[in-house]
């Protein structure tokens, strides 16, 4: 018994795994424009709810450098230099 649950929770975190990397694919591809997207334009357009925590993953898990900057009315702007938009993970 203790075998058949072992199997699923490693199906599982194969499955989360193969989501986790299909949400980065899209972030990055929809950010490889080069244009300044606020978190919550990346998650509208890549049907996430955790844009910032993929954006923070590339820098830590792949050291892919992502530029912020602040806005006047207070959000924040993330985006790719062009000489980043072919990255592969």
């Amino acid at each position: 018994m203790g075998h058949a649950q072992t199997d699923t929770t490693h199906k599982n975190s194969e499955s989360k795994d193969s989501q986790c990397s299909k949400i980065s694919a899209r972030i990055l591809a929809f950010m490889a424009t080069g244009e300044k997207h606020t978190a919550r334009e990346i998650n509208i357009a890549c049907n996430t709810d955790n844009a910032r925590k993929y954006i923070s993953d590339f820098g830590i898990k792949y050291g892919i450098v992502v530029n912020r900057e602040w806005t006047d009315n207070g959000n924040k702007l993330f985006w790719l230099e062009p000489a980043r938009k072919e990255v592969a993970l």
